[in-house]
């Protein structure tokens, strides 16, 4: 059984650390030993670590205090090679860098999952460390795994390299579809009413996944819709301020860290996502696995997700015209249930978890083909 290992900047929030754990929680996948490895622990911050933690997961935490530091570089090169790993796969900006200087020298191959768009980090740091990810990306990933036609595009005009790209979509796991027993339960739990009109919205609380339009949006569509409920799920650098502002309003909820996201898919009527920039939501991608009627920005990754039929797009940034589309959403009930199968329809055909895996493994055994063909005419010249 070959030993593939994960390694991730962190487990705080945000969907590749989502996806780690959810990889890490699916057990071995076939043929593959699994191992994940992350560069810094959370410490104080918001992070997935005490979910992790309750699920029985176990990670393997280098210590990192920043990009330059060699101890704990060499702690993650000696587990590695300790685990006797055959393969590395790479999250996000510092595990690149430090993925692609532990396999040169275990001598092993790697390849790196792009999660987020070109220029999307914002600082002169966040712009050389692309810089730099993008030439030893170039230099010496075996594939470079990127999520959407959207973000391929982006990072090809951004300087990376086509050849060893492949398109490989996140996939997450789905429940079965909610029976409405299951659902008046839900309900009854999180301290739902069985009437209300509930938009769910699960993401980070940043400046760039919209907190601002959704309060914005709440009042025009309270307005419009009776018993309209809110929640946010998620929390982030601006928490505190989105706490602040729902806890002025009686049909608002903001739900921090630990909770039962598929109780809330369960409960929810419209999945209401305001994000501005995406590379691929996997929040999105639950909501349609959720069956759930989705009101977003028009993102060219959401036309990918989405297509024509499977929810509403709207201008980006236009708050108002968010509200009118998701208060469309909840008063005609029949077209928001034929919306929210079309989305499930479309999840189950390209983004269902085992699918992902699927693609995976195939994409992780033709890595290991090529470098052992690589390595054989070595090893003969070595011989003779």
């Amino acid at each position: 059984m070959a030993t593939v290992a994960w390694v991730i900047d962190s487990l705080r929030l945000g969907g590749a650390e989502r996806l780690a754990l959810a990889w890490q929680a699916e057990g071995p996948a076939g043929e593959w030993r699994q191992r994940l490895a992350v560069l810094q622990c959370a410490g104080e911050a918001a992070s997935f670590e005490a979910e992790a933690r309750a699920r029985g997961l176990e990670w393997w935490c280098a210590g990192a205090r920043h990009l330059r530091d060699l101890a704990a570089w060499r702690r993650l090169r000696n587990y590695l090679r300790q685990e006797q790993a055959d393969l590395l796969h790479a999250h996000l900006g510092y595990a690149t860098l430090w993925t692609a200087a532990a396999a040169r020298a275990l001598r092993i191959p790697w390849l790196a999952t792009v999660h987020i768009l070109p220029g999307q980090a914002r600082g002169w740091r966040a712009r050389a460390l692309e810089r730099l990810q993008i030439t030893v990306l170039n230099r010496s990933a075996c594939r470079i795994v990127l999520l959407s036609q959207a973000q391929h595009r982006a990072w090809t005009e951004a300087g990376l390299h086509g050849q060893r790209a492949v398109l490989l979509p996140n996939g997450v796991a789905a429940s079965p579809l909610a029976l409405p027993a299951e659902r008046a339960a839900a309900r009854n739990r999180l301290g739902v009413a069985p009437s209300a009109r509930l938009f769910l919205t699960v993401a980070a609380v940043r400046p760039d996944k919209g907190w601002r339009d959704w309060l914005a949006a709440i009042p025009l569509i309270a307005a419009r819709v009776p018993q309209a409920q809110f929640v946010w799920i998620g929390d982030g650098a601006e928490g505190a301020l989105l706490r602040a502002h729902t806890a002025a309003r009686a049909d608002t909820r903001h739900i921090g860290l630990g909770a039962d996201i598929g109780a809330w898919l369960k409960c929810a009527d419209i999945f209401l996502f305001p994000s501005h920039v995406e590379a691929q939501p996997t929040a999105l991608i639950e909501a349609m696995a959720a069956g759930l009627p989705i009101v977003a920005y028009d993102l060219e990754v959401h036309r990918e997700l989405l297509g024509t039929d499977a929810g509403w797009r709207v201008e980006r940034g236009k708050s108002a015209a968010l509200a009118d589309a998701a208060a469309a959403a909840a008063l005609d009930p029949e077209l928001a249930r034929s919306r929210g199968h079309r989305a499930y329809e479309r999840y189950s055909a390209q983004y269902a978890q085992g699918l992902w895996r699927q693609r995976l493994a195939e994409l992780y055994r033709t890595a290991l083909d090529e470098h052992a063909s690589r390595r054989l005419p070595h090893e003969h010249a070595a011989a003779a």
